[in-house]
């Protein structure tokens, strides 16, 4: 082999090996120096260039990977601060992470305390009541026979229901004693407070009790309505898995199909002086209208006899629809809408007609701004009023507040039902409310197992009730067979009055 030869090999190896080309060019240079005596300057000149390309080829590789080498450190060195500040940033979280825990940690720490606070006060007041327990037994030996029967009711779990109720009277109680601790006032102002108040609940709970046993419980409308509810709902909780048994409710009522919706009411004007009647949504009534479907849906069968004198309200203040033959063809909104939005229909006929009242006399009326409509009237009145669909008032009574059609039901005393007149009319100032349970395994079909009666004082919420059961349950059921068997239904009164 040629020594040209030789060299460019040299060269080659100079050129492909990047990593130790720098020891191979200081050989060739060192074999140069040593070797140049040897060479003629042609030769030498030609090996020297050769080695010069070599070493400038090997440093050109050189500043590529350097460059290379650069470029990666820096994105490398990115990469690193990216690492960084985001190590940074869940560092700062986890300090916020375990501040937030040690304060959770004091907050439950706190809640402990507490609750512990509280536990060491209910069992001493579960001790002052076990001590203020003995001191009424005292007091009274019937309340040791309470007790008993209490104790002998307790497949029904009454014991829960009636200490419950107590609950509630105590907590009323505690309040209003509470209230009074923290009035502003001087000790000796705050003893008589105590007086008083004492006075206020001795005579109260004195009345109470002997209205209980006298049935003048007063009460209002719409708690009357939650006592038949829960009735009917424990009645059925406790029959739930026995099919043998059904409910019925037989309710009689002097209420009008469509006093349902606006019950006429006495209300007062500003000046105090004159007493006018006007019609309106009655407190309770959307509660009364949803209990009554949940007892439906429950498999409760509810019955209603509306009891009229001659076809007309047993007392009739109110002079328009008076008659059942005149809300045969009424019709009404369902949706129900406030004083204000009343006058803004436009509507002073039917506003009269569906209230017993003179726009003009209501508006006196102090509140009549919180008060509830529905707009009813007649079809073809209805027609015009806006943001009204009207529908069947009549139809609507009887799909939402009964079992089946032929369950509302109508009856017109005469001067010959001396029987029924003595039972639900034996006081001309208070109207008949009654609700009759019968659970059919236990009574026959012309039996009745309980009763709550109510009489409500004409256009006003209060009602006087009382639980009727045993030999007084006697006296009103002839009375009250007599409204369920021989009344007609209202669907017969309709189809008599569209013919």
């Amino acid at each position: 082999m040629c020594k040209k030869n030789k060299y460019q090999i040299w060269l080659l190896l100079c050129d492909v090996n990047e990593t130790y080309g720098h020891l191979f060019l200081s050989a060739t240079v060192t074999f140069l120096l040593i070797s140049s005596s040897h060479l003629d300057p042609a030769e030498f000149m030609h090996i020297f260039e050769a080695v010069l390309l070599g070493m400038l080829t090997f440093l050109g590789l050189q500043l590529s990977v350097a460059k290379k080498f650069a470029a990666k450190s820096e994105k490398y060195y990115e990469q690193t601060q990216a690492i960084f500040e985001n190590s940074e940033k869940r560092l700062a979280d986890s300090l916020r992470f375990v501040e937030g825990a040690n304060t959770k940690l004091g907050q439950s720490l706190t809640f402990f305390e507490e609750g512990q606070k509280k536990i060491d006060m209910q069992l001493e007041i579960v001790q002052k009541g076990i001590n203020l327990s003995a001191e009424i037994l005292k007091t009274n030996p019937r309340f040791d026979d309470l007790f008993k029967t209490l104790e002998a009711a307790e497949s029904v779990n009454l014991k829960n229901i009636i200490f419950r109720a107590f609950g509630a009277h105590a907590e009323a109680w505690h309040k209003q004693g509470q209230e009074i601790s923290e009035l502003d006032v001087s000790e000796e102002n705050t003893y008589f407070l105590y007086l008083m108040w004492g006075s206020f609940i001795r005579q109260y709970l004195l009345v109470e009790s002997k209205d209980l046993l006298d049935g003048r419980l007063l009460i209002s409308s719409s708690v009357y309505t939650k006592i038949v509810v829960d009735c009917c709902n424990n009645i059925m909780n406790a029959t739930r898995n026995k099919s043998s048994y059904d409910l019925e409710l037989f309710l009689i009522t002097t209420m009008l199909p469509n006093e349902f919706f606006n019950w006429p009411q006495a209300e007062y004007t500003i000046n105090k002086t004159d007493t006018i009647y006007l019609g309106h949504t009655w407190d309770g009534s959307s509660e009364y209208f949803t209990a009554i479907k949940n007892l439906k849906e429950k498999g409760v069968k509810v019955k209603r006899c509306i009891v009229v004198s001659d076809n007309e309200l047993v007392i009739p203040f109110v002079k328009s629809f008076s008659r059942l033959e005149e809300i045969c063809n009424l019709y009404y909104g369902r949706q129900e809408y406030k004083y204000r939005q009343i006058m803004a229909m436009g509507i002073d006929g039917i506003f009269e007609k569906m209230t017993g009242q003179s726009k003009d006399k209501a508006k006196n009326i102090n509140g009549i701004e919180e008060f509830g409509f529905f707009v009813i009237g007649d079809k073809q009145e209805l027609q015009d009023v806006p943001h009204i669909s009207a529908v069947s008032l009549l139809d609507d009574f009887i799909t939402e507040l009964h079992s089946d059609r032929n369950d509302a039901r109508y009856y017109s005393i005469s001067t010959v039902d001396e029987k029924i007149k003595n039972v639900f009319f034996n006081n001309s100032s208070v109207l008949p409310e009654f609700a009759f349970f019968r659970i059919n395994k236990l009574s026959g079909e012309d039996d009745y197992t309980f009763a709550l009666g109510g009489y409500l004082s004409p256009y006003t919420d209060s009602l006087r009730a009382q639980f009727i059961f045993g030999e007084n349950l006697m006296k009103f059921q002839t009375a009250a067979l007599v409204l369920e068997k021989q009344s007609t239904t209202i669907e017969e009164l309709i189809r008599d009055e569209r013919d």
